[in-house]
């Protein structure tokens, strides 16, 4: 008979030594992490944050007005930029599309030769029934399709007469 309570009782030590560790381990757990929120509560309250410095406001007194009117100013500024705009402006041209069915569209080309060709966007000629185009100086002219590729929207025109 004590070979059976034997047997028994190893499970019942061992059923109370796996109680014990699980009871410890939830109250170290508990311990442990209370000492974490304890020093993280610490941190937060001892975190000083520097307040902002008080703005400084400066005043000036406004401008005594003028004794005359308002007054015109010149500014000469020549760049690169300016210069390459002055020497292909003229070459810069507004196209007009009299439409087949009536109305008018218009856009902007490039004269890229002498004899007056000129390059300009497929949508500005589309369904025209004449063209004009419009110099930099405002003379007119009348010009005509040459070809065009709709896909890319490029259209080349030839500009009748003289070429500023």
């Amino acid at each position: 008979m004590s070979n059976q309570s034997s047997p028994l009782k190893r499970i019942l030590l061992t059923c109370f030594a796996i109680l014990g560790m699980s009871v410890a381990g939830v109250i170290g757990a508990g311990l442990g992490g209370g000492a974490v929120y304890l020093a993280v509560q610490e941190k937060l309250n001892s975190i000083t944050v520097p307040s902002p410095a008080p703005a400084v406001v400066i005043t000036q007194p406004a401008p005594a007005a003028p004794a005359s009117g308002p007054t015109n100013t010149t500014v000469n500024i020549e760049t690169a930029v300016t210069d390459a705009v002055d020497k292909v402006g003229p070459a810069v041209i507004t196209v007009v599309n009299q439409l087949a069915g009536g109305g008018q569209a218009s856009g902007s080309g490039v004269i890229v030769s002498p004899e007056g060709y000129a390059v300009t966007n497929n949508h500005v000629v589309e369904g025209n029934s004449s063209l004009t185009v419009i110099f930099r100086d405002g003379q007119t002219a009348p010009a005509s399709l040459v070809g065009a590729d709709p896909v890319a929207d490029v259209a080349v025109i030839k500009i009748q007469g003289k070429v500023p």
